[in-house]
């Protein structure tokens, strides 16, 4: 299998989420496809870094038979050539690091997962449930630090009163720092 033709498996494949806009904070992640529970989300991206990366190009014809979200994902993150092709890391979009658009949720879909190994890595999310295509993908701040003032200063609207789904819930939630 040459190098193109494993980047149009793993666009076909393993592509799962975009970004977009959020209702409930400005931009989030979003699914593209049905994600089982149990799946590590933004794999590629935590990996160590090749020596080089390559760039393969893409031209219209390659991107025929992919699922209408990677075909958006590829022309709105990549630019189009003068010669007519998108150029991708041989990775594709997977080395794309979305982590930074997850927003919260007191009834997070996501969870962290961190191994001692795995300190010089961005932090991993794993889907704590399974998640349906065109669902935004949450994390419960609380869970990004252990240090409590420092994650407060850093994210002061978590201060605030948070309302979960209350059209479904029915009820108010405030997040409290207190052990």
């Amino acid at each position: 299998m040459t190098r193109k033709e494993k980047l149009v498996e793993n666009l076909k494949e393993e592509v799962l989420c975009r970004i977009g806009p959020s209702e409930i904070h400005g931009v989030g992640v979003f699914a593209i496809r049905d994600i089982p529970e149990g799946t590590e989300l933004f794999k590629l991206s935590n990996e160590t870094p090749k020596d080089h990366d390559d760039i393969i190009d893409l031209s219209e014809d390659d991107l025929t038979g992919l699922e209408e979200g990677v075909i958006e994902i590829i022309k709105s993150n990549f630019v189009k050539s003068h010669l007519a092709t998108y150029s991708l890391p041989e990775t594709g979009p997977n080395s794309l690091y979305w982590g930074y658009f997850i927003n919260h949720s007191s009834v997070p879909n996501l969870s962290f997962k961190m191994d001692e190994k795995d300190k010089q890595q961005f932090v991993k999310f794993v889907t704590n449930k399974d998640i349906e295509k065109g669902e935004e993908l949450t994390e419960d701040y609380g869970f990004l630090s252990q240090n409590k003032e420092f994650l407060c200063e850093q994210f002061k609207f978590l201060e605030r009163k948070a309302v979960i789904d209350a059209n479904a819930l029915n009820f108010d939630v405030k997040i409290n720092w207190t052990d």
